[in-house]
C-alpha cells in the first residue's frame, strides 16, 4: 500500500534517549491488545526488550543481499510469534536460511561489528530528523516515527483516512 519501499535496518535504543521501564510496559500492553484484537499470535522473547547486535548485523548484512524484508519477516516471526533468542546462533541461522540467505555468511555478519558503524549512522540521521520511535517512515519529503507512521504516511499518498472507528 506505501509503494515502493526500502528497507533499513535500525535499533529502537539507538535512535534517542532510553525510555522508562513504564513506556516499554505500556508498549507492550498495547501490542498485547492488539494482537488479541487482530487474532495474531504474540510470544515476547525472554530478552525482549534488550537490544539484539547480532541480528542487527545480519539485518545489514541482509539488505545488502537485497533480502532485508525477507529477513526480517523471518526473524519477526520467530521472534514475536515463536518466543525464540534471536541471538542464538541456531535461530539466527534459522532466519537467514527462511529469508533464502545462506546461514553462514548471516552469522559471519553477525559477528562483523563493521556493520554497527552503518546501525550509528542510521541511528544518527532519525535522531536529526527527530524521529524518536520505530517504525520510520519518509513520505512526502517528511519523516514519520512511531506505530502512526504507517497510518499518516499512506494518509499522504491519500491511499487511507486517518482515525480509527
Amino acid at each position: 500500500m506505501l509503494g515502493d519501499v526500502e528497507w533499513i535496518p535500525a535499533t529502537l535504543s539507538a535512535t534517542g534517549p532510553s525510555r522508562p521501564l513504564s513506556h516499554t510496559s505500556a508498549k507492550r500492553a498495547h501490542a498485547e491488545t492488539l494482537a488479541i484484537a487482530m487474532r495474531i499470535p504474540l510470544i515476547w522473547p525472554d530478552s525482549f526488550p534488550s537490544g539484539c547486535p547480532r541480528v542487527m548485523r545480519a539485518a545489514c548484512h541482509a539488505v545488502h543481499s537485497g533480502d532485508g524484508a525477507r529477513f526480517a519477516l523471518a526473524a519477526g516471526r520467530l521472534a514475536f510469534c515463536g518466543g525464540f533468542d534471536l541471538e542464538d546462533p541456531e535461530i539466527l541461522a534459522e532466519a537467514a536460511a527462511a529469508a533464502g540467505i545462506q546461514p553462514e555468511s548471516s552469522l559471519a555478519a553477525a559477528d562483523d561489528p563493521a556493520y554497527d558503524l552503518e546501525l550509528q549512522s542510521t541511528a544518527r540521521r532519525l535522531r536529526a530528523a527527530d524521529v524518536l520511535e520505530l517504525p520510520a517512515i519518509r513520505a512526502e519529503g517528511m519523516w514519520l516515527g512511531g506505530e502512526p507512521a504507517v497510518e499518516q504516511a499512506l494518509a499522504l499518498r491519500g491511499n487511507v483516512r486517518l482515525g480509527r472507528g
